[in-house]
């Protein structure tokens, strides 16, 4: 005799940071319970037309010439239920033959121009160009979908230097007997990595000025004070006068 088996009762989602959310916990069945957008799918595409194809050009010949200037449509679920989506753009490459670590990382293009010049599926997602969400912001906290960063000359310029970086990581010597020795430089990846640590410094020092600046601001507002001062609010009191008593006193 064959018996139902139980059903399992779906997983809990753990958001912290609740906002407008009846749900009196952090734990929630759904983000939208929680207050929170939800990431349902993405789609690649190329768009011939966007970026410019001039600046498509300039970046195949100066910085690298299998890159493919992808499309991203993400799509979420307000926390209304509403589907919304964004479109951004996205640094892609054709990589014909992948190091073991970047095997997995091929993606599904699903739309390109009649005249594409690579393989579908033989091309990865380098970067995606969004602002993510400060933390400590609305959107950071209901996990609001990152900010479009438009793409122009900066990211010709930014691909240019990381052109430089692509040199090979042996140095090859020949001393004067002809022997050969081979010597182990900084790879690619260690020159990133002091780029980015370089970086993530210089944008705290940033963040910690502006948040120095945002508390000047605060204690240093003087708007209210003014406006009461305008509207007569801020004024001295009139200076008490010493009562009249009547004594029923007569001149002398």
């Amino acid at each position: 005799m064959s018996s139902t088996p139980p059903t399992l009762p779906e997983p809990k989602i753990s958001i912290s940071r609740v906002p407008n959310s009846t749900i009196p916990l952090d734990i929630a069945n759904t983000p939208a319970e929680a207050g929170a957008y939800e990431f349902l799918g993405e789609e690649f595409f190329v768009d011939e037309s966007v970026p410019d194809p001039s600046l498509v050009r300039q970046i195949r010949e100066e910085a690298d010439p299998r890159y493919v200037p992808l499309r991203c449509k993400r799509v979420y679920k307000s926390p209304a239920g509403t589907v919304i989506s964004r479109t951004y753009h996205v640094i892609g490459r054709y990589i014909p033959t992948p190091t073991e670590e970047g095997s997995e990382q091929y993606i599904r293009v699903s739309h390109v121009p009649r005249r594409f010049p690579f393989p579908l599926d033989r091309i990865q997602a380098l970067r995606t160009l969004w602002a993510p969400w400060e933390k400590g912001t609305v959107e950071f906290t209901n996990c609001s979908p990152p900010a479009e960063v438009d793409f122009g000359p900066w990211v010709v310029e930014q691909m240019r230097a990381l052109r430089k970086f692509f040199d090979a990581s042996l140095r090859i010597d020949t001393d004067k007997n002809g022997e050969m020795s081979t010597t182990q430089v900084d790879t690619t990846r260690d020159k990133l990595n002091e780029i980015l640590n370089s970086e993530s410094k210089r944008d705290e020092a940033l963040m910690a000025e502006a948040r120095e600046e945002a508390r000047y601001r605060v204690r240093h507002n003087w708007r209210q004070l003014k406006q009461a001062a305008d509207e007569g609010r801020w004024t001295e009191p009139p200076a008490a006068t010493r009562p009249f008593v009547d004594l029923g006193r007569k001149g002398a």
